[in-house]
């Protein structure tokens, strides 16, 4: 059995621990909160680009190419997977990669018919592991407002190369928060936008009565907004991600938390069990002592 002084220690030890997982968990609530506040603004910014594109569509003839292109597994597929560059986030890898796996065998796109893009270090040994060879991997930004920002226009410049390379369709493939500490998989189609959203845009009624007019060249004027659109979904799966990450990592943290509360309750059980011991032996070698001094005291 160990010594008093030995389970001290490993008190000692166990809460200095408990001090770490607590500082990571504040840590993973305060991302958490900024990444929520983020997403707010993302989807006001997305509604503006929404409202353009439905201005702009409006000028555009039913049988425009963007009204006719839909999805087409038989053609070539870039898959985006987002997963983390950091540990100490529970099954947060393992969850978006089979998830992703599950999802692409369900559309009948195979691995030798997709381009496998990775977001974060994390999530590729999950990936490869199921038979999906990976032809880029993109490393997470330090933060949002400084990382970001050259990585999405990267990105961007990615898209169109691989657009012109013959590649039309690109799936995105992250977590995203629910409710207050889970996550779910996600999937969202990046590319080809789909027509019939564009359409439902089309026959969208302004809400003033002023409806805004076109000027310059509408083709011109739709690229450039699909192109604002894309990069606005690609932030959003981005912080959407990394939202998902720090809600699982709050997660994890507070299942260790619970463990290590456990583990102490233990420890301090066995340290009073092993000093109730010390002092029981104690007591009874003083009993003992006396029991010999009176026994052997003269007229005893």
């Amino acid at each position: 059995m160990p010594s008093l002084e030995e389970i001290q220690r490993t008190i000692g030890a166990t809460d200095s621990l408990k001090s770490v997982i607590r500082t990571m968990k504040i840590m993973a609530a305060v991302s958490l909160r900024q990444y929520e506040r983020t997403l707010y603004s993302l989807a006001d910014h997305a509604r503006t680009i929404e409202d353009a594109l439905s201005v702009i569509v409006k000028f555009l003839p039913v049988n425009t190419r963007y009204f006719r292109t839909k999805f087409d597994v038989s053609k070539r597929t870039a898959v985006v997977l987002f997963g983390s560059d950091l540990g100490m986030c529970g099954q947060f890898n393992d969850d978006i990669a089979a998830y992703c796996v599950r999802t692409l065998a369900g559309m009948g796109i195979r691995a030798e018919n997709s381009l496998m893009i990775t977001i974060g270090e994390k999530i590729v040994p999950r990936i490869e592991g199921n038979g999906f060879p990976i032809a880029e991997t993109i490393p997470y930004p330090a933060g949002l407002q400084t990382g970001i920002t050259p990585i999405l226009h990267d990105f961007i410049l990615l898209l169109e190369r691989l657009h012109d390379g013959g590649i039309q369709n690109v799936l995105l493939f992250h977590n995203r928060p629910v409710g207050e500490l889970a996550y779910a998989s996600h999937m969202r189609t990046l590319l080809p936008i789909d027509p019939e959203y564009l359409l439902s845009l089309r026959g969208r009624k302004w809400r003033s009565k002023s409806i805004p007019a076109i000027a310059g060249d509408t083709h011109m004027l739709l690229r450039e907004a699909i192109r604002h659109h894309l990069y606005a979904s690609l932030f959003r799966a981005f912080v959407d991600s990394l939202a998902g990450e720090n809600a699982a990592r709050l997660m994890a943290m507070q299942a260790a938390e619970k463990h290590v509360d456990e583990h102490l309750d233990e420890l301090r059980g066995r340290y009073n069990a092993v000093r109730q011991e010390a002092i029981t032996s104690e007591l009874l070698d003083i009993i003992a002592g006396f029991e010999t001094l009176t026994a052997s005291a003269p007229g005893s």
